[in-house]
């Protein structure tokens, strides 16, 4: 954001990490994860009253690379089902992020494992819908 008001280009990222994962901003956001297969309104709705009720600053879709719960057979695949949330959970205060599949993990404890150190100063809130 500095380099968008400073009018110069951000420096490179010698690593493959989102750049979600370097943000020192004091925010609070909410995680909404799943296999999204499909995204609908259902999930959409949820997302929406988190962000009014919990006042959360951003709600980060986490679409999971798989399901332990589903079998491959029945869930499309990952990039199938990224660009369906993307077309779904339109709202400026939405990220949609494919965090598990660039670190190659399918569980939301590993992926708390990697996200809490990297964002110290942000709150997360987990988002469930069940």
């Amino acid at each position: 954001m500095w380099y968008t008001v400073q009018a110069k280009p951000a420096p490179k990222r010698n690593h493959f990490l989102p750049r979600h994962l370097h943000d020192n901003r004091k925010l609070k956001i909410g995680l909404i994860g799943g296999s999204f297969n499909p995204a609908h309104y259902g999930h959409l709705f949820i997302a929406k009253a988190a962000l009014k009720f919990l006042d959360l600053d951003e709600i980060w879709w986490l679409v999971s690379l798989k399901n332990p719960f589903k079998s491959n057979n029945l869930i499309d695949n990952f990039d199938q089902r990224l660009k369906k949330t993307i077309k779904i959970a339109r709202h400026p205060r939405f990220k949609i992020l494919s965090i598990e599949k660039s670190f190659g993990i399918s569980s939301t404890s590993k992926l708390l494992k990697i996200l809490l150190p990297r964002c110290p100063n942000m709150k997360f809130v987990w988002i469930m819908g069940a």
